[in-house]
């Protein structure tokens, strides 16, 4: 039984909620990579030793903005066989 326009109790749809979670990962992952970039810009003299740290924001931020778009992507793309 297919459904349209679902509506959840409070009002919002499944799309709304998806696109809010999509975007605020798009966002946070955006912000710790500025931060990881802004933070070793900043203490450059002490590279070497801070590096695997970096990395570890590096690709925490990269992994949120990724993980963002794809939920939206695919949430965008399958919601027609879903609702």
């Amino acid at each position: 039984m297919i459904k349209e326009n679902v509506k959840l109790q409070s009002g919002k749809s499944n799309n709304s909620r998806i696109t809010v979670v999509s975007n605020s990962c798009i966002i946070i992952g955006a912000c710790i990579i500025l931060s990881a970039l802004i933070y070793m810009i900043v203490n450059l003299d002490k590279a070497d030793s801070i590096v695997t740290m970096w990395m570890v924001f590096m690709i925490t931020g990269i992994s949120l903005s990724f993980l963002g778009g794809f939920m939206g992507l695919f949430f965008k793309k399958y919601e027609k066989i879903f609702y």
